[in-house]
């Protein structure tokens, strides 16, 4: 009999031990909404501590401007095999990474704390290229790119307590004159920014200028309502884009790449209200070849880039964590 009650206790206990598994990652429901909400500065205390990892510590001889600006380097990027990252999003203290596969995959969604450690990841309800995410404090959404130039919009909560994610609204039309850069029949949203109330999305293009377009976020009620402000022209192979209020100016950021083994450019705009094309920057810094979104959070650049997805095994200067640079001297010396 003893014998018995043994045995079934160990089968309960194997169980219970294995029944969430694919929940691995989810965090409480009592998520600090404060934090969230507040914007609590804890990378802050990152920025105080530079650690930068050895693989980049050896090719940084190579870009200067990055080795003169760069703060932190050893928050690892997820390498799930065959995800390959593209979006990057600091929502306060954590960390939102998207990425796609290439087989028929869902794309997803990593969060990670201020450690680096993952606290959850997310499946959206799409397979698209994700190569853009961004968060509106103002309506506590995400927002990112779908399939066919549509724009969907996430509850941020939603990251936190679940391992699946649903669309709340759904953005029709908006990226129907962004064009995908390999088929011309195809319309693709390639990258976007939330920054004060506004949402910008924008286009790639190989070897001619990239679209910009600016719509108001709007909440009436339940409803998100996006109104067309403007469009502009920038440079070519755009990847990413943010925005830097600094000395009552507004400067526009944007990242470029092409290529495994061509190297990657920050350029620095001084953004004007009603200017329809962009065209003499007031800086370039040269990068690591494969950079993709950057996110401006608390005087710091993070930046992206998805050279050691295992796709892209034979870049050059693979770079497998986030990279911090400081902004202080970005824009002006």
């Amino acid at each position: 009999m003893k014998k018995v009650l043994f045995i079934i206790i160990i089968v309960l206990v194997l169980l219970l031990s294995t029944r969430d598994n694919h929940h691995k990652y989810i965090i409480s429901n009592t998520i600090d909404r404060n934090r969230l909400e507040t914007g609590e500065p804890l990378l802050e205390k990152l920025s105080k501590r530079p650690t930068i990892i050895d693989e980049v510590k050896s090719i940084l001889y190579k870009y200067p401007s990055l080795e003169k600006n760069i703060k932190n380097a050893f928050i690892k990027v997820p390498s799930d095999e065959g995800f390959i990252p593209q979006g990057i999003e600091i929502v306060n203290s954590y960390i939102f990474i998207t990425g796609y596969f290439e087989e028929n995959r869902n794309s997803i969604c990593y969060i990670l704390d201020e450690s680096g450690k993952i606290i959850n990841k997310v499946e959206f309800d799409m397979n698209s290229h994700v190569g853009g995410i961004s968060y509106d404090k103002n309506t506590n959404l995400i927002f990112i790119p779908g399939e066919d130039a549509l724009i969907l919009a996430y509850n941020v909560f939603d990251f936190f307590t679940k391992n699946k994610v649903n669309y709340i609204h759904k953005f029709e039309y908006l990226g129907s004159d962004l064009i995908h850069y390999k088929n011309k029949d195809k319309k693709e949203i390639a990258y976007l920014t939330v920054d004060d109330g506004y949402l910008y999305i924008g286009s790639f293009n190989k070897n001619s200028p990239c679209l910009i377009k600016k719509y108001l976020i709007e909440s009436e009620v339940s409803m998100i309502k996006l109104t067309y402000i403007e469009s502009f022209s920038v440079n070519e192979k755009i990847q990413g884009v943010d925005f830097i209020n600094k000395n009552n100016k507004k400067y526009m950021i944007l990242s470029s790449s092409f290529g495994r083994i061509f190297s990657s450019n920050l350029y620095v705009y001084l953004y004007e209200e009603g200017k329809s094309t962009y065209e003499n920057y007031l800086k370039k810094y040269t990068l690591p070849p494969m950079l993709e979104q950057i996110s401006y959070y608390n005087d710091s650049l993070y930046l992206l880039f998805e050279s050691n997805a295992y796709k892209y095994s034979n870049a050059l200067d693979k770079i497998n964590c986030i990279i911090e640079i400081s902004t202080d001297n970005l824009i002006e010396d």
